[in-house]
């Protein structure tokens, strides 16, 4: 399974979530070494944070214009 990193690697610092993937620095520490079954959840979690609004994605096109 691929990583979900977009590319946009800043960590908020109240949430402590990546701007970009949605995932805190644990999971994203954690990703290359975690199982199939691990992965599945931390993406299961990053949709939670998006669905109850704890996370919007940064898109890259956003992000580039604000370069």
């Amino acid at each position: 399974m691929s990583s979900p990193c977009i590319g946009i690697c800043r960590i908020d610092d109240f949430s402590g979530m990546c701007e970009g993937c949605g995932r805190t620095m644990e999971e994203i520490s954690g990703w290359p070494s975690a199982s199939e079954a691990e992965k599945q959840t931390t993406l299961a979690i990053v949709d939670e944070r998006i669905a109850d609004g704890r996370h919007i994605p940064v898109s890259t096109e956003t992000d580039k214009l604000e370069k």
